[in-house]
C-alpha cells in the first residue's frame, strides 16, 4: 500500500507511489539498522516523491529501460515505443542519471541498472550514463547491470 511502512524484525520496508501504466505501482525503501536500500523500476518518469525518497540510501536499484534511440528505430510497433517511452511507460537512460545524481551522496556505495530492455538496451549504453552523471559527485559508487536471467552476487553494504 502507498506510503505505507511496514516492520519485520528490525527491517522496515517502505512503499513510495511511482507512475506507471499499471494498479498502483510502488518504489521501496528497505532499512535495517543504519543501512538503507532503495528500489524503484516501473516508472514513467521521476516525481520529486522518487527523488525524496531515494535520498539517504548505501544502494540503489533503478531503471534504465532503453535507449531511446535504439527503441525509436527497432522493431517495436508505434503504439508499443509510445507506451514504452510515455510518461507512464518506462524510464530511458538519459532519464535516471539526472536522478541518481540529484539522490547519490557520500552514503551510496551502489547503482544497480536494473530493468534493462533485452531490445532496447545494452549494458555498455546504461553503465556509460550512470558513470557520466555520477562524475564529480560526492561519492563514488560501484556501478553495474542487474542481470535479469541470473542470481547476482552478494553485495555487502558498509555502514559506519
Amino acid at each position: 500500500e502507498r506510503n505505507s511502512v511496514t516492520e519485520v524484525g528490525d527491517l522496515r520496508v517502505k512503499a513510495f507511489p511511482v507512475l506507471h501504466d499499471t494498479i498502483d505501482p510502488l518504489g521501496f525503501c528497505l532499512e535495517s539498522g543504519k543501512a538503507k536500500i532503495s528500489y524503484v523500476t516501473d516508472l514513467g518518469f521521476v516525481t520529486p516523491e522518487v527523488q525524496t525518497n531515494l535520498k539517504e540510501s548505501d544502494a540503489i536499484v533503478v531503471e534504465f529501460n532503453h535507449d531511446l534511440g535504439m527503441l525509436l528505430k527497432g522493431d517495436y510497433p508505434p503504439w508499443l515505443k509510445d507506451r514504452v517511452a510515455g510518461k507512464l511507460g518506462h524510464i530511458s537512460n538519459d532519464e535516471p542519471p539526472a536522478l541518481i545524481k540529484d539522490v547519490v551522496d557520500g552514503r551510496c556505495q551502489h547503482v544497480f541498472l536494473a530493468h534493462l530492455s533485452e531490445n532496447n538496451n545494452k549494458p555498455e549504453l546504461a553503465i556509460e550514463a550512470a558513470r557520466k552523471a555520477l562524475n564529480g559527485a560526492s561519492a563514488s559508487p560501484r556501478v553495474e547491470v542487474a542481470p535479469q536471467h541470473t542470481i547476482s552476487e552478494t553485495v555487502v553494504v558498509e555502514v559506519s
